[in-house]
């Protein structure tokens, strides 16, 4: 175990609606009742991953606090490093508290940031002004025909005729302006982060980083079809990228691109198990997995060193998790190096977006 990663602590940052936050720390010390368990898992699939949390001991009134909808953040770290973010996102939902022997305990479930997947079509739409033309009916009582004959005496007689109809519809043409909802489009010569740019800006989107790897131009234009999050999917995969979630961030990411931490993983530096092989059989697409002491750093594009006897380089995370049970404080995480985690992520994208369409 490492000599430099000692007291570890965690705490949940509660936001309320009037704006104000609470915050519930755990320390490591014996007479400190207030325990923090969680399961925070984090990948590169397009989609926010589910976090799971519970509380243990807190008072009744702190328990209340705990609804849905309201935000929170995750934290957790070492006195002897800072406290850095595992996640953040609302709450999803809240169990019924639960009472274990001596101890309350209250769980809750959100979502890694903002699902942009549940985003209507509609959202991403533009209204346009198209003149139509309309008749307005009318009914018309039918006049009756007057004939007047003469005859040979010269003696003027009145015929009065009714039409079997005794009413007929008139119709008036004329010209309205209506508002209709038109699927959004980008004229000739517009490339793929114009595009994405555009969609998210309309639909409320917001990446903290983006960085293609290719920027195609659509010469003919590009007409925004179905959901704006599937329709963002597509784009990034046409630009040979993909879409990640960074502790409640989206993030664009050209797939050799990375986030130096400055970690280097070792014995003695809280690696706490062998890295061990995924994949026995691609040589080019390597990947391992490790344990060490929980880092908040180790999450989704980060790129580490390790040094082992069984593994030694530069690699990237590409998915994982960060759990505490109680006893178990540890991150768990796939590897690869930079060179494979591109082709990797390019099969997960076509996946996730084939199982959307189904």
């Amino acid at each position: 175990m490492s000599n430099q990663l000692y007291d570890p602590r965690a705490e949940v940052i509660l936001t309320h609606k009037n704006g104000k936050k609470t915050t519930f720390p755990m320390f490591n010390r014996l007479e400190w009742d207030l325990q923090i368990q969680f399961e925070v898992p984090f990948g590169s699939s397009g989609y926010p991953p589910k976090c799971t949390v519970k509380i243990y001991n807190l008072s009744k009134t702190h328990r209340a606090m705990f609804k849905k909808g309201l935000h929170v953040v995750l934290k957790a770290g070492y006195y002897s490093h800072s406290v850095g973010v595992l996640c953040e996102g609302n709450i999803t939902s809240v169990d019924p508290t639960v009472y274990d022997d001596n101890d309350t305990v209250v769980a809750f479930r959100f979502t890694a940031g903002t699902d942009y997947s549940r985003t209507a079509a509609d959202t991403v739409k533009v209204t346009k002004l198209k003149k139509v033309t309309r008749y307005h009916r009318k009914t018309v009582a039918t006049k009756p025909t007057i004939y007047k004959h003469r005859n040979k005496n010269g003696k003027v007689t009145t015929c009065t005729y009714m039409p079997k109809k005794k009413a007929k519809i008139q119709r008036t043409k004329y010209t309205v302006t209506k508002k209709e909802r038109v699927n959004m489009t980008f004229k000739k010569g517009s490339t793929v982060s114009q595009v994405i740019k555009g969609i998210a800006k309309k639909a409320g989107f917001k990446f903290a980083k983006m960085q293609l790897k290719k920027n195609p131009v659509f010469k003919r234009g590009y007409t925004c079809h179905g959901k704006p999050w599937t329709v963002i999917q597509e784009l990034v995969k046409k630009a040979d990228s993909y879409l990640v979630n960074r502790q409640g961030k989206w993030y664009i990411l050209n797939a050799k691109a990375g986030f130096k931490t400055g970690i280097v993983l070792e014995k003695s530096t809280s690696l706490i198990a062998r890295p061990q092989r995924q994949d026995e059989d691609s040589a080019k697409q390597a990947s391992y997995q490790i344990e060490s002491l929980l880092r908040p750093e180790l999450t989704t594009q980060s790129l580490i060193k390790v040094k082992s006897d069984e593994l030694s380089g530069t690699f990237i995370v590409t998915s994982g998790s960060h759990t505490f049970d109680g006893t178990s404080w540890k991150t768990t995480c796939l590897i690869t190096t930079p060179q494979a985690k591109q082709a990797a992520t390019k099969n997960s994208h076509l996946t996730h977006i084939k199982k959307k369409r189904k």
